[in-house]
């Protein structure tokens, strides 16, 4: 029974008992309410944080290269590897091949063709058909700090500037500046070279006929021609032979004349007699095909810096189809024998004659 005021317990508990069941009943209500996480909203259940994204390199979308996504990071690294290679190379073919490519500049022929820009301590040898007039217009640019573009002038502009060449200094600035200046030089593979120079000089160039007319005249007096139309009607030498008289001068006819060393010219001259790649210690070699990527290196390597502005673009490059499908009309014997004139630019280079020659075959079988 139960009286008023007092306090109801189970069945068999006693009141001595009281504080103890007060207690047990505290602690297990104290456990429930944390169990059961009373009056506060379900957590989120833990998880580990996401990396920090500035950690990794960004990704960026190069559009000029199919849309493919290329890492900014890595394509620096790739053309720092290529140019340790390059250099590498170079290095050991002169290592190998000292008596041969050891002419020095006593009569400073070289030294012609290497253009000095003193504003950003640069040395350039220049090569045509090697993106010479792209690379030129870059040197232009950081001794001018101008920003001048190819297009918005003549053909042929940038040839008719002036600049300085390591030949108009004394011999003590001369030794000074190869041996403090960043030296750069470009090249190309040489079959891919002799190509653009026949397209350019003996097809789409509007000065061609003087190139033709001096080649025509070496076929007539060989009179080796070695196609049907190959000499005018008048013969190129003669007076009445004009620029309308001339036929096309073929590429057959082209290589023909290199390999019997009937016309030579700087846009197809060897590397290793423009340049002296064995004399002068180059800091850094491009290529054509990677010109852009090869420029922005030597800017960072240079300390030139804030004037990417006047780096070329990068576009698609279709040089190495044309040589199979250019090469094909030429004797595959003439083709060797070009191989032999060209071989120290390509051994001193890395560009490898043998593949060259196996995709003309390919070509031509195929």
């Amino acid at each position: 029974m139960t009286t008023e005021g007092s306090t109801p317990f189970p069945s068999g508990v006693k009141c001595g008992s009281t504080a103890k069941y007060l207690t047990l009943l505290c602690v297990f209500g104290w456990i429930a309410a944390v169990y059961f996480n009373v009056g506060e909203r379900p957590r989120t259940p833990w998880k580990p944080p996401p990396p920090r994204m500035e950690s990794f390199p960004v990704k960026v979308n190069n559009s000029l290269n199919g849309g493919h996504h290329k890492n900014a990071t890595d394509t620096s690294r790739l053309a720092s590897i290529a140019q340790e290679k390059r250099i590498a190379v170079l290095k050991e073919f002169c290592r190998k091949n000292p008596d041969s490519f050891s002419r020095g500049f006593q009569s400073k022929k070289y030294l012609k063709n290497l253009i000095v820009i003193d504003k950003t301590k640069t040395i350039y040898c220049y090569i045509p058909k090697t993106g010479c007039t792209t690379t030129k217009l870059v040197m232009y640019n950081l001794q001018h700090d101008k920003n001048e573009r190819n297009e918005d002038h003549k053909l042929g502009w940038i040839h008719q500037q002036r600049f300085k060449f390591l030949n108009s200094y004394s011999e003590k600035d001369v030794h000074k500046r190869l041996s403090t200046y960043n030296k750069l030089i470009v090249v190309r593979d040489p079959l891919e070279r002799l190509a653009s120079a026949w397209f350019d000089k003996f097809v789409y160039n509007p000065r061609r006929f003087s190139y033709i007319k001096r080649l025509q005249r070496e076929l007539w007096q060989s009179n080796l021609t070695t196609t049907n139309r190959s000499v005018s009607r008048n013969g190129p030498g003669s007076v009445e032979a004009t620029s309308g008289d001339l036929p096309p001068v073929t590429f057959r006819d082209f290589i023909w004349s290199i390999v019997n060393r009937r016309y030579l010219n700087i846009h197809w001259e060897p590397f290793f007699s423009r340049c002296a790649p064995c004399q002068v210690q180059y800091d850094f070699i491009a290529h054509t095909d990677t010109l852009p990527e090869d420029l922005r290196l030597f800017f960072h390597r240079s300390g030139i810096v804030g004037k990417d502005g006047l780096l070329p673009k990068e576009r698609p490059s279709r040089a190495k189809s044309r040589v199979g499908n250019i090469f094909v009309e030429v004797p595959t014997e003439d083709i060797r024998r070009i191989g032999e004139i060209y071989k120290p630019d390509f051994d001193m280079f890395g560009y490898s004659f043998d593949d060259d020659l196996a995709l003309i075959e390919n070509e031509r079988h195929g």
